[in-house]
């Protein structure tokens, strides 16, 4: 349940050391820090992480790819089946219906519409989408969903995030797998990772991670060095993951895509849907 409010409430960094950028002010920004995570969001950007940090993991300091680059942090990510979809002429080419809750192609940021903090362990936002092409001018265009996004910390080595997302439109957009979220990730070991189920407990069906996306159709993956002893779990309620590095390493950005299949069919269609990461 989101506890919303007109205000913002600001909670500084302070225990795991936060870089600080001289263009951003707190106005900009929420953050949390507890049991050993310290997150922030951007809320110039639709709410998207802009730093992740976990303590005493041997992850950091920032596990986030590119935190000025609205395009790789942790968010959704919406497509139409139906749609066409083109990357030539440096990203000139026909693009489809495509919501990106950080912004578009062009540097705009979504707007984050409301924002609330509760205590030190809740972030809620409401974001207004823009669609990731723009328009033929390089302008913002809002998008017809309504992202709702509720981040919690539940324990020292793990956080939760909630998404909602409410289709305005009354047209529709069918046929398609959505980044429910999609996930940026910088080196966070400095090591080669294997990717597995996390049913898998025996070194069979261990994948290096490598620069063609490796496809699990599990709800639960592990992104682990070799000995498992340092790693990230991902749980969700999507249908299956992709992973994806360059070169089976991390740099310059390890992609985790969350994929779930649904429809958006007219006004009020909605998509939940959850996704935990433990780190470990």
């Amino acid at each position: 349940m989101f506890f919303l409010s007109t205000a913002i409430f600001w909670n500084s960094c302070n225990r795991i050391e936060i870089p600080s950028y001289s263009d951003w002010s707190s106005k900009d920004r929420l953050c949390l820090n507890n049991r050993g995570i310290s997150l922030c969001v951007d809320l110039k950007r639709g709410g998207c992480f802009d730093e992740l940090h976990v303590d005493n993991h041997g992850l950091g300091p920032n596990i986030i790819d590119n935190p000025r680059d609205g395009g790789r942090q942790i968010q959704v990510s919406l497509y139409d089946g139906g749609d066409f979809y083109s990357v030539d002429n440096n990203w000139n080419g026909k693009w489809g219906w495509n919501p990106v809750q950080c912004g578009d192609r062009y540097g705009h940021g979504s707007r984050t519409i409301k924002a609330n903090q509760v205590g030190d362990r809740i972030i809620e936002t409401i974001t207004q989408p823009l669609e990731w092409a723009g328009d033929s001018n390089g302008g913002a265009v809002e998008s017809d969903v309504i992202i709702y996004q509720t981040i919690e910390i539940i324990s020292d080595n793990s956080l939760m995030i909630n998404y909602k997302v409410v289709h305005n439109g009354r047209d529709n957009h069918v046929g398609a797998n959505h980044e429910f979220p999609v996930i940026y990730l910088k080196n966070p070991f400095q090591e080669p990772l294997l990717v597995l189920p996390d049913e898998t407990t025996t070194s069979e069906g261990l994948l290096p991670v490598e620069e063609k996306p490796v496809k699990i159709v599990s709800r639960s993956i592990l992104i682990t060095t070799k000995n498992k002893k340092r790693g990230i779990r991902f749980t969700s309620s999507g249908d299956f993951y992709t992973v994806m590095a360059k070169d089976g390493f991390l740099g310059p950005g390890l992609v985790v895509q969350n994929w779930r299949k649904f429809d958006f069919v007219g006004k009020g269609s909605e998509l939940t849907g959850f996704i935990i990461l433990n780190f470990f």
